[in-house]
């Protein structure tokens, strides 16, 4: 499991909720605006310390941000990709967050099953 990757996924959707910018979080971590942009990307590198300050000013413990999800094992595996490779899904597919009430969340869980066996089906 990609513990860093789960990070930044957790980083941008808890920042969302809170109505958060970039700027606005990494001025409250007391960090640079791109190494903020870059951690929710996926393409920084921050140190413990850097997340820690991140979960901090969210409001969250930093355990919650490395470890809590709702993937699927296939979702976990495409998230172990490196990021620019996620950029190169099939033409018709594309990859997103989003945050929905539950009834709708289920409905897009069963879209991202059936979108995922037909990414199987095509390699």
């Amino acid at each position: 499991m990609s513990h860093y990757r789960i990070f930044f996924t957790n980083v941008r959707h808890l920042a969302s909720i809170k109505g958060m910018t970039h700027s606005e979080l990494a001025e409250k971590a007391n960090i640079s605006a791109s190494l903020m942009s870059g951690i929710t990307r996926g393409k920084g590198n921050p140190t413990l310390d850097t997340m820690s300050a991140i979960a901090q000013a969210l409001g969250t413990p930093l355990t919650y941000l490395l470890e809590h999800h709702d993937l699927d094992k296939d979702s976990l595996v495409m998230l172990q990709t490196r990021p620019d490779e996620t950029s190169r899904l099939p033409e018709g597919y594309e990859k997103v967050t989003v945050v929905l009430p539950r009834y709708r969340a289920f409905i897009a869980k069963q879209w991202n099953k059936e979108a995922l066996k037909a990414l199987k089906k095509k390699s």
